[in-house]
């Protein structure tokens, strides 16, 4: 993952795990279906964004993640947070786009983040 992402540290590596298991909570629970099902009869512009918040969400499940281990096991270092939220940004959409040479969608234009969850855990490390 270092040589790849450029980003290092186990929570990290966590993460992006935590980012893929997220994927497949939405694929079990028909999230991805039912996206699947809308991209097909929207513009491009549309399902852009949509795609976006599909990724936001699955952050979102990642941070909740962090901060119910956080919570239960209290491992998390200084630093941490700021490791995964790297990697997050190395696999955003956005830094995919622009490593294609595409330029990033216009919807989109920041880092990915992870959410107001895993925020709260870096507040208290």
């Amino acid at each position: 993952m270092s040589r790849q992402l450029g980003t290092s540290g186990e929570f990290a590596a966590a993460y992006v795990v935590a980012q893929e298991v997220a994927h497949h909570v939405q694929n079990e629970r028909g999230i991805l279906d039912q996206a699947n099902r809308m991209l097909a009869q929207v513009d491009q512009t549309e399902s852009n964004t949509a795609s976006i918040r599909i990724e936001l969400q699955a952050d979102c499940y990642s941070g909740t993640w962090a901060r119910n281990d956080q919570a239960r096991f209290g491992l998390l270092e200084q630093g941490d947070i700021g490791e995964a939220m790297n990697a997050a940004k190395q696999i955003g959409d956005d830094t995919l786009q622009r490593n294609a040479g595409r330029p990033p969608h216009a919807a989109y234009v920041h880092p990915r983040h992870i959410c107001t969850a895993a925020k709260a855990v870096h507040d208290r490390v």
